[in-house]
């Protein structure tokens, strides 16, 4: 009972991890308070600590069993500074924050209501694969990060906002007018078909308007007079505001098999890594290796930026780590082909009416355990040798896998994993949870997968 008790609480805890990250910065922001929450461990903020070091600090490079973290724009990187020499190397831990959706305009304002213009729609844009599809009809909210400029203050402000409530729809045609639709496909012009339905311009002449209201609703003090009267000198200069499903997961299935929500591609493996960086860093002896968790954004849209895995954060933070401790160019070399890279993305679930669709030999099968992704053409990084260690630890610790191998003629999607690969040139593995419907606006996992991924991270950590 206490078993069952411990798993629908991990369960129950990834659901809310889910829902309360609806964009990257809100993962960003989750996954440092599940650090600092759950670890029972200090973590400094990286570039607080290199701003405040002075001359003695700057010498004293002694910072083994340490804990960092940087932040920024949806990347978030935390490390731990074992007391294992670096030579025996380092595991990284990769996954990313970012999910297909769509991103509202700077300017989304559409009045169609042509005598008094009583309505207006949010223009928005596809933001990587979407099945576009998947979201008509559907409850959705808006979140994201807001700049603003109030008239008293030089500065601009910024503000997160999760506004949780139904706020927009992509509304669908009937089929009256759309005959075709169950013989030729449901398709939306990215132009001129993705408007929002949103509001009515008696409550707000913009959208602008409509922002500076929600920002004024989230101070403290709603009745605060002064709040009132700051809300005419509020201007919003730029967000980063995307649409997503407003539905809350479900766990769901007779024995609570199934878990369905937005973003489980790739908030499943964030989640599973952020737990699996946590029991490190509960271990009691402290025997460590040094260990980094990190969370990219940008990878649907091809990781090409500061934020994204292509970017060069992750190799400053390595080079200070080698620089703290003295160590050379030859022993850099050996320290990286000693470490571990574990690049963490959702597979595709094998689905029953479609089974053309998958590689015979290789289908990939919900709660049968996490999938070691392999593709010859290197779209993973995963190979024989490096499959043989994942699989040898897994077993010894009884946790299932199984081998996921695209078909042939079908283009195979990548991860981060290459590309952190090839900058790195450090050896390791791409795996991940059987997803039904990737990039739809709601995924299906199995509940078992997702507990087999936190064991495996967990005993990959313990054992490299």
């Amino acid at each position: 009972m206490e078993k069952i008790s411990k798993i629908e609480k991990s369960l129950t805890d990834f659901a809310d991890f889910v829902k309360t990250s609806p964009t990257p910065h809100f993962v960003v922001q989750n996954a440092l308070q599940i650090l600092q929450k759950s670890a029972g461990c200090e973590f400094i903020n990286f570039c607080d600590f290199l701003q405040n070091s002075n001359d003695k600090n700057k010498n004293n490079k002694n910072h083994k069993n340490q804990n960092f973290y940087f932040s920024q724009d949806g990347i978030f990187i935390a490390f731990h500074l074992g007391n294992r020499k670096i030579a025996d190397g380092i595991n990284i831990l990769a996954a990313h924050t970012d999910s297909p959706c769509f991103k509202i305009k700077p300017k989304p304002e559409n009045f169609f209501h042509e005598n008094s213009k009583k309505f207006f729609t949010l223009s928005s844009e596809v933001y990587g694969g979407a099945t576009i599809a998947t979201f008509s009809d559907r409850d959705l909210s808006l979140a994201g990060r807001i700049f603003y400029q109030i008239a008293t203050q030089k500065k601009p402000q910024n503000v997160l906002l999760d506004l949780q409530i139904p706020l927009c729809r992509l509304a669908n045609l009937p089929i009256h007018l759309n005959r075709q639709v169950n013989e030729n496909g449901l398709k939306f012009n990215k132009q001129t078909e993705l408007n929002l339905l949103f509001s009515e311009s008696v409550f707000y002449e913009n959208f602008s308007q409509f922002l500076v209201e929600k920002i004024c609703k989230n101070q403290k003090d709603q009745k605060n007079q002064k709040n009132q009267k700051d809300k005419k000198n509020i201007k919003i200069l730029s967000y980063d505001l995307l649409a997503y499903d407003a539905q809350e997961p479900s766990i769901w299935g007779e024995q609570h098999n199934f878990i369905s929500s937005r973003q489980l591609d790739n908030l499943s493996s964030c989640y599973a890594e952020i737990q699996a960086f946590v029991e490190i860093l509960k271990n009691k002896n402290k025997n460590n290796k040094t260990t980094i968790l990190c969370l990219f954004n940008h990878e649907e849209v091809g990781s090409v930026s500061s934020q994204g895995a292509s970017g060069a954060t992750l190799q400053n933070i390595l080079g200070w780590i080698f620089d703290s401790q003295n160590i050379s160019a030859a022993e850099k070399f050996l320290t990286l082909q000693n470490s571990f890279l574990i690049s963490a993305d959702t597979a595709h679930a094998f689905h029953p009416n479609f089974p053309q669709c998958y590689e015979p030999n290789h289908r990939c099968f919900a709660g049968e355990g996490v999938a070691l992704k392999l593709n010859e053409n290197q779209r993973y990084i995963s190979n024989d040798a490096t499959i043989a260690i994942v699989k040898s630890i897994a077993e010894s610790e009884k946790i299932k896998t199984q081998m996921y191998v695209n078909r042939a003629d079908l283009a195979c999607g990548s991860t981060i994993g290459p590309t952190l690969a090839t900058l790195l040139g450090i050896p390791g593995i791409d795996l991940g949870i059987a997803t039904f419907a990737m990039h739809s606006c709601r995924e299906t996992i199995h509940s078992q997968d997702l507990i087999a991924m936190q064991k495996l991270l967990a005993a990959l950590l313990k054992n490299l």
